[in-house]
């Protein structure tokens, strides 16, 4: 698959890009196959009250009078 035989630094930068993408391949696959097969009740569920505007769940101030 060597477009240039007579170099071999062609080569090796050519097994080590091939090396590189399917590290990255078996990486996204094993991580689509973690997400998919995440256990239910492991996610915050979504209230609709300050949490979810973002709000942090300390004591909250009263306004002045």
């Amino acid at each position: 698959m060597n477009k240039y035989p007579g170099d071999p630094a062609a080569g090796r930068a050519f097994r080590r890009m091939a090396l590189l993408l399917a590290i990255l391949v078996i990486g996204g696959v094993a991580a689509l196959f973690v997400w998919i097969k995440e256990p239910a009740g492991t996610t915050i569920e979504p209230t609709g009250g300050p949490e979810a505007a973002g709000a942090s769940g300390g004591v909250a101030r009263q306004p002045a009078e």
